[in-house]
């Protein structure tokens, strides 16, 4: 019982791997894809429409960041999609679990686009200062990094939002219509997340902003060393130096639990997994490219990093203070 609800939708699974495998170009016929029964059908089509627009923007701009730009984007269309579909084939009825999992989507969506449109992400110059160093690592092997940039960057990544994003919405679409128990805690638990993304992220834009200021105006002196240090630790940010990934990646499990409600019996583990552990595997490496400028760049974060928690939030260390007084012998 464990492996079958492990494995859900596997008929469902098999026929579009068997359809795919007779008829691979059918994949690339919107209306035929969109008119299907299965809905997996038009999403791989969306994956693939999306991919060759982020990997031919990446190679005519030299610019790395597009896919970036539609990270925010892609999860709430996928999600739509799959709403739409199921209202238009099932004698338009709603899905209350997909509508449930459409509105959790588009608030995450909304609060990362306005977050990356506020630093100005979204500018055709604008790219994320990571690819700097990345950079780096390929001087002179012209032909791994393309290699590079058509598989990580576009392929590798386009297919990690659909995967988070498709796999779990795949597998509420073909169960329970009607909201869970469980659904409640689920969604309350997500919107808490999702507080303290956005308060993080603001704390965060506040901080930099006012450094920026600062340097324009040519404060140096006047500069304390709130920002004299160079990166933010405080508000949310004395409890965990990674808040904003925390609570990131607090809302896509608890989409993935989600798709673990409805099934055969209370809760049932499934195969969607993969994509919110891949997500996982995504941020745990991103954060710790990020702290590697940040030490190099500024050399109290290591100070910061000792006392405060890398990921989960928790109370901050307390220095200890060596005394050094002699004791008076008796």
């Amino acid at each position: 019982v464990v492996m079958s609800s492990f494995f859900a939708n596997y008929e469902q699974l098999s026929a579009v791997w068997t359809t795919l495998a007779s008829n691979p170009w059918f994949i690339l016929k919107p209306k035929s894809t969109m008119q299907s029964d299965d809905p997996l059908y038009f999403t791989l089509f969306l994956l693939i429409a999306m991919t060759c627009f982020t990997y031919y923007k990446t190679v005519s701009t030299g610019n790395c960041s597009y896919v970036d730009r539609i990270w925010s984007i892609a999860p709430p269309i996928y999600v739509t999609f799959m709403g739409v579909h199921y209202f238009v084939k099932h004698d338009f009825v709603l899905n209350d679990r997909l509508s449930l999992l459409f509105f959790l989507v588009f608030g995450w969506g909304i609060r990362l686009t306005y977050n990356l449109y506020s630093k100005g992400g979204f500018k055709n110059e604008s790219e994320d200062h990571r690819w700097a160093l990345i950079r780096t690592w390929f001087q002179g092997k012209d032909m791994q990094w393309h290699l590079f940039i058509l598989f990580f960057v576009n392929i590798y990544q386009m297919l990690s939002i659909y995967a988070f994003s498709v796999f779990p919405a795949y597998i509420i679409y073909y169960g329970a219509a009607t909201l869970q128990l469980c659904d409640l805690p689920l969604t309350i638990l997500f919107s808490l997340f999702l507080f303290i993304e956005t308060i993080a992220d603001y704390q965060m834009f506040e901080f930099q902003e006012g450094k920026k200021m600062q340097i324009r105006s040519r404060k140096f002196n006047q500069i304390n060393d709130y920002y004299l240090d160079g990166f933010y630790s405080d508000g949310l940010y004395t409890l965990s130096r990674h808040p904003n990934y925390f609570a990131e990646l607090g809302q896509w499990w608890c989409i993935y639990f989600l798709s673990c409600l409805g099934g055969e019996s209370v809760f049932n583990l499934n195969w969607s997994v993969i994509g919110v552990l891949n997500l996982s595997f995504l941020v745990y490496k991103s954060m710790n490219l990020t702290e590697d400028i940040t030490n190099f760049k500024y050399p109290k974060y290591k100070i910061y990093a000792r006392r405060t928690s890398q990921f989960f939030p928790w109370i901050p260390k307390v220095a200890k203070i060596k005394n050094n007084s002699n004791k008076k012998k008796d």
